[in-house]
């Protein structure tokens, strides 16, 4: 199992609150608003963060750019973004009150403990695949959920209860994670093997230099066919697909929320030629980067 971890491609990464030195932080939508002007990328505009984010709509309606799809919540309803995508707000039939915030460096919650609290995932780079973009909370859910962030943002204004929060912010990740696991079990959702989870997992880790199944496979001490049935069973897809899926989208990311060169975007991602890098861009997207990035600006 991989434990290593490095930083995506591509420019660094964007953090937007102030409390860079604790592993998590409490913030309303409207913190996160004011502190744009203050940073040189806008919550308003596709930004990464460099920690993980879980957003729950606490009342009326929002909407919330993630990774090329505009998500409409309602009440009740979380979101859960990693470090490695790129999101934005949107004001619109946004209130400045009506969703709160839960910001956490992956240090708060070691993967020895993540995989403790469940076998589903085999720590934080395989977070995003087993948890959905959008989980719908009952009403105890979501009001238990909020009462322990409000009462974790009120442990963070005062003094000497650095102890407690710690517990109670470990505690809030695994109750929302607990309660997207029964949603997904309720929802008869096909749950991954383990080989699939630490592919996964290698692959978050090596994908902007490695793209080539049999390695992959041997890594892993099992046949590509196997690694095959694996994907197919589970993402309906292969395991080629599957790696190419990750060099994909996080090329999309960076062409979007950076202005690097077409040729140090494909460098970064394992293309030392900035014509093989176009080409597989284009067979994979059906567009030239640099025409996916002008289309993308133009809205």
């Amino acid at each position: 199992m991989i434990k290593k971890r490095h930083e995506a491609p591509g420019p660094p990464l964007v953090v937007w609150h102030e409390n860079r030195r604790k592993a998590y932080d409490v913030l309303t939508v409207s913190d996160v608003l004011d502190s744009g002007p203050r940073h040189p990328h806008s919550p308003l505009k596709p930004h990464r963060i460099g920690f993980h984010m879980i957003l729950l709509v606490t009342e009326g309606k929002m909407e919330h750019w993630l990774d090329f799809q505009v998500h409409h919540l309602l009440k009740n309803q979380m979101v859960y973004v990693s470090p490695s995508q790129v999101q934005h707000f949107i004001q619109t039939r946004m209130k400045q009150n009506n969703a709160v915030l839960f910001l956490f460096r992956p240090e708060l919650l070691p993967n020895e403990l993540m995989t403790a609290i469940t076998s589903e995932t085999s720590g934080w780079s395989t977070m995003g695949f087993c948890w959905p973009r959008v989980t719908t909370l009952k009403p105890q859910q979501a009001h238990f959920f909020q009462q322990q962030l409000t009462r974790l943002r009120e442990l963070d204004a005062g003094n000497g209860h650095e102890l407690t929060a710690s517990c109670l912010a470990c505690s809030a990740i695994a109750f929302a994670f607990e309660v997207v696991l029964s949603n997904s079990v309720s929802g008869n959702a096909k749950q991954p093997d383990q080989r699939l989870l630490d592919f996964l997992d290698l692959i978050e880790d090596t994908f902007a230099k490695r793209r080539d199944v049999k390695w992959y496979a041997k890594k892993l001490e099992c046949s590509e066919r196997t690694l095959d049935r694996s994907c197919l069973r589970i993402v309906g897809k292969s395991a080629k697909a599957v790696v190419t899926d990750r060099v994909l989208i996080e090329a999309k990311r960076i062409l979007t929320y950076s202005d690097d060169s077409i040729s140090s975007i494909g460098e970064s991602l394992g293309f030392p030629e900035t014509t093989n890098f176009v080409r597989f861009f284009k067979n994979n997207a059906g567009i030239t980067p640099a025409a996916f990035r002008k289309r993308f600006l133009n809205g």
